[in-house]
């Protein structure tokens, strides 16, 4: 049977939206997690194709749900990858994300240092209500509460997310943010409207259009902007995504932007995914509620 992976524009507006229970990539067949994840971008100097960053997801738990990850940059005057960021997932009896923790690299001291935290609550179908953010004070070398969020959740009948209004507190009440509808065919996702809060009313932003074949499996995603003073949506971006025939996971992604002028796509980025047949286990230090500093897990 054919799975249905989530492709990674539907995982990063998921994690815009602090909606998704992570991973999502291969839900459907425990057989495959994701093992690592390579970006590109193009350099149109050159014609080809330079690394930009890589993750790492290193420590999984039993329900193949990763518990860390963990991502480095390409550094071109050292011809290497970096570290950056690591993230700690913590999730709830029902497999939920519920806290997210990242600590940022020290180069000057070589560790590892504490930088965000995200705590979720939830509603009864599992969506985000709230997202408390904190982030680490590194005089008191304790975690400060630095942004509350909203999130206005609306359902159709069948139970599905058709819109989330995402708010801030602003000490006094909370404010408007930004909202995203959703379109559907049946079960999938055909097209995703995104709305600024703006002079009291809500703005077109951007539009994603999504294009499935006949199984299901998402092929491409088309990328609009709203111009407001011509009224109409214009090209933006264009993601196309690659899968392995074999076991159907998410393989490849490449982003494109529209250049009105040449009027074609043009390469900007291309990711691909590597997996691995065995659910992960530790292969760094084991995992800490990371109150600490932290050695360099991997060298580049």
């Amino acid at each position: 049977m054919k799975r249905v992976p989530i492709p990674p524009n539907v995982l990063l507006l998921s994690l815009f939206l602090f909606a998704v229970a992570l991973p999502a990539f291969s839900q459907n067949d425990p057989q495959y997690v994701l093992d690592s994840v390579y970006l590109e971008s193009y350099d149109p100097v050159e014609a080809s194709w330079a690394p930009n960053n890589r993750t790492y997801y290193p420590e999984y738990n039993d329900d193949g749900r990763f518990l860390q990850r963990l991502q480095q940059n390409w550094d071109a005057d050292l011809a290497e990858y970096v570290n950056r960021f690591w993230y700690f997932y913590e999730y709830d009896p029902e497999g939920l994300l519920s806290v997210l923790t990242s600590q940022k690299w020290k180069d000057a001291m070589m560790v590892w240092e504490n930088n965000t935290r995200s705590t979720y609550t939830r509603d009864a179908q599992g969506f985000p209500e709230q997202v408390q953010l904190e982030t680490w004070d590194e005089l008191t070398m304790e975690w400060v509460e630095a942004e509350l969020q909203s999130f206005l959740n609306e359902y159709d009948g069948q139970d599905r997310l058709i819109r989330v209004t995402d708010q801030k507190w602003d000490g006094v009440e909370f404010v408007n943010v930004r909202r995203t509808t959703y379109t559907y065919d049946i079960d999938l996702i055909v097209e995703v409207l995104l709305e600024v809060w703006s002079t009291d009313q809500w703005i077109g932003f951007e539009r994603h259009q999504n294009s499935f074949d006949q199984d299901g499996v998402q092929q491409m995603q088309l990328r609009q902007r709203w111009d407001s003073d011509l009224s109409v949506w214009y090209d933006h971006r264009r993601l196309a995504y690659t899968y392995d025939a074999i076991t159907g996971n998410q393989i490849g992604t490449v982003l494109q932007k529209w250049d009105a002028g040449a009027a074609e796509w043009v390469d900007l980025q291309r990711i691909t995914y590597y997996w691995s047949e065995v659910v992960s286990t530790a292969t760094l230090e084991p995992s800490v509620l990371p109150e600490c500093l932290l050695p360099n897990p991997i060298e580049a």
